[in-house]
């Protein structure tokens, strides 16, 4: 009986009896358009340092998390972790991106996904995280612009990078 009841938690909050994370990860190859150019910060941002998610294996061992400054203290709150600010004008290259697939109890909030999440380096090699949807809901938000290969500058929000016809898969459009 008590095998059951721990499998059955098991399952409720991690989706499976075996997994130890309630979401799983996927590596996506970064689209040409974007491995072309860089991302620019453009408004003050913040970095979470001992943003430590054994879930990202590998490339997040000692990674940051760049988030809007205004959510910032959630992570601090619910973490421990150390909050310090990005500059505008700050650089970052996409090196990879994984996409996230939430699994048990924790999709009730806000579904299974997929979410897509971009490593980023920047001019000193550090790795950061940084979630698509996490760029800004509102225009006066966003915080992170798109410089391509010929210099045009694009602001990014959620809507470059969803798919609303099709969830399971990424899309990036910098015309909207």
């Amino acid at each position: 009986m008590i095998i059951i009841l721990f499998s059955l938690y098991r399952f409720v909050n991690y989706g499976s009896v075996v997994r130890d994370c309630n979401y799983t990860t996927q590596d996506i190859a970064v689209p040409s358009e974007l491995s072309s150019g860089y991302l620019q910060t453009t408004q003050p941002t913040t970095k979470i340092t001992n943003f430590n998610d054994t879930c990202l294996d590998g490339v997040f061992s000692e990674g940051s998390k760049i988030v809007e400054t205004k959510y910032a203290s959630n992570y601090k709150l619910n973490t421990g972790a150390e909050i310090s600010d990005i500059s505008v004008g700050t650089k970052f290259w996409i090196v990879g991106i994984k996409e996230v697939t939430k699994h048990g109890i924790s999709t009730i909030d806000s579904g299974s996904g997929p979410t897509h999440n971009l490593i980023l380096k920047d001019t000193e090699g550090k790795i950061y995280l940084l979630t698509t949807v996490g760029l800004g809901i509102n225009d006066s938000d966003r915080f992170m612009s798109f410089i391509d290969k010929e210099g045009n500058s694009t602001i990014l929000g959620p809507d470059n990078f969803i798919d609303y016809n099709n969830f399971s898969s990424f899309k990036f459009e910098l015309d909207l």
